[in-house]
């Protein structure tokens, strides 16, 4: 195994999930350091049978030279067979040498053909690992990008091609399945729903293991040969369909709604589902009744969402703050902001966010309290001169209500004057609430949810 490979998984309801990289102790490797048993990855091994060959046969084959030949021969650590030939001996080698040393010029010649300086992403379709695995691959072993292009608002890290001759090595450390079964291929063999034979896998602690595609060449997770028994025992326990349970695509189907949007919803109710034979007699998750009532409700719900109208969802407000989504989602938790559900211009409902953040995420957190502290101060202030005109109506009021009781000819001329007063007084408090209302809401959406609220006063 490599030095450096990624993990054994952990399972979940409903996934795999990867840990990370294992990136203790990497080193460079060369082509000794791999059990020659790895490189048969393309090789039909039943035609590993026929005779020995030369090193001139072998190069005129691939339309190359000895001297290329000897010098793999080497790096390989091939024993060669003497055979002497008109009293010339002869160096032969046998036929898993010769498959290997073809299928090691075939990628020589591809390696030849790629650019330089190479990309990520452009690395991960050569050797068949994950985005994330090549970028932490590179980082252990300390390889460093030779040129930075900006693409616009992104800078792509360009690496070294021989780089790639790097990461490949430690690709080809990692053992072929050998008899081992991926998911995709235990899932065609028994007709076991994914989730349901992940769940069963879990159940019986069965672990699985990295390793490498003898069809494709890429790494995958693995089971031994051994769980195809355990699978095919299991689904003899699959209970008939029956009833009016109902499976993910007849839900989606009923509510109207898309494969993503139910598929995600389900995924609460895993507990209550069961394997079940359809109508084609075909092992699916189905799901009792009550499920689709409650996912009809919440999907009502959702239906009279508000209109989008001018917010933005998170890859929108990552790109508004020229920032990565991963970081603005950290910012908005560390803020305690949640999304709103509205709806798109198709009528489905996404989470998304007030445009008013744009000027929020993006501060620092000494930056981010100044803000807060202006917007705190000029609601204060609102509120204030809401209560002075509130406490200024009331004492109208009761000034009103004493000169009540004196003679109305006495106090005709002092009473209108009031009530002159009191309906300027009036139409300002109505422009004091607004103005409130309005920094109110400003701070509010600024705010963690840990700060207090604002109490506000009764209305007159």
């Amino acid at each position: 195994m490599s030095e450096l490979s990624e993990p054994t998984v952990v399972y979940r309801d409903d996934s795999i999930e990867e840990l990370g990289v294992d990136t203790a102790e990497p080193k460079f490797l060369t082509l000794k350091d791999i059990p020659i048993e790895n490189w048969l990855t393309f090789i039909d091994k039943g035609k590993l049978d026929g005779p020995p060959q030369n090193a001139s046969k072998i190069a005129q084959d691939l339309g190359t030279n000895d001297r290329w030949i000897h010098r793999m021969v080497h790096e390989f650590g091939f024993e060669s067979e003497v055979q002497k030939t008109d009293d010339v001996e002869i160096a032969m080698y046998p036929p898993y040498a010769v498959a290997i040393l073809k299928e090691e010029y075939a990628w020589r010649q591809y390696f030849k053909s790629l650019p330089t300086p190479l990309n990520v992403w452009q690395m991960t379709e050569a050797i068949g690992r994950s985005r994330g695995w090549t970028e932490k691959a590179l980082i252990a072993l300390d390889i460093k990008p030779s040129q930075m292009q900006r693409k616009g608002n992104r800078v792509v890290r360009l690496y070294p091609k021989l780089a790639l001759k790097e990461l490949r090595l430690i690709n080809m450390a990692v053992p072929l399945d050998d008899g081992w079964y991926s998911i995709g291929q235990l899932v065609e063999q028994t007709q076991i729903d994914r989730d349901r034979l992940l769940r069963i896998l879990r159940d019986a602690g069965i672990p699985s293991q990295e390793r490498r595609s003898s069809l494709t060449g890429k790494v995958l997770q693995h089971f031994p040969p051994s769980v195809l028994t355990l699978l095919i025992e299991e689904k003899e326990k699959i209970i008939p369909a029956g009833g009016d349970w109902l499976t993910s695509f007849t839900i989606k189907e009923v509510l109207g709604r898309s494969g993503n949007w139910v598929n995600g919803k389900l995924q609460a109710y895993d507990t209550k589902s069961q394997l079940r034979l359809d109508d084609n007699n075909v092992p699916r998750l189905h799901y009792p009744p009550i499920v689709l009532e409650e996912l009809r409700q919440l999907s009502e719900f959702q239906e009279e969402a508000p209109e989008r109208g001018e917010y933005l969802n998170l890859n929108a407000l990552a790109r508004a703050t020229n920032h990565s989504g991963a970081w603005v989602q950290q910012r908005l938790n560390e803020l305690g902001i949640e999304p709103e559900i509205r709806k798109d211009k198709l009528g489905r409902t996404y989470d998304y966010y007030n445009p008013e953040l744009i000027a929020i995420i993006g501060l620092s957190d000494q930056d981010l309290q100044i803000k807060l502290n202006k917007l705190r101060n000029r609601m204060m202030t609102a509120v204030f001169a809401y209560g002075s005109l509130y406490s200024q109506i009331k004492a109208k009021k009761a000034m009103l209500k004493t000169l009540r009781t004196y003679n109305p000819e006495e106090t005709k001329e002092q009473s209108e004057v009031l009530r002159s007063e009191l309906l300027l007084l009036r139409n300002s408090f109505k422009n004091a609430k607004q103005n409130m209302v309005r920094a109110r809401s400003k701070y509010e959406e600024s705010v963690p949810p840990k700060e207090p609220k604002v109490i506000v006063i009764d209305e007159i």
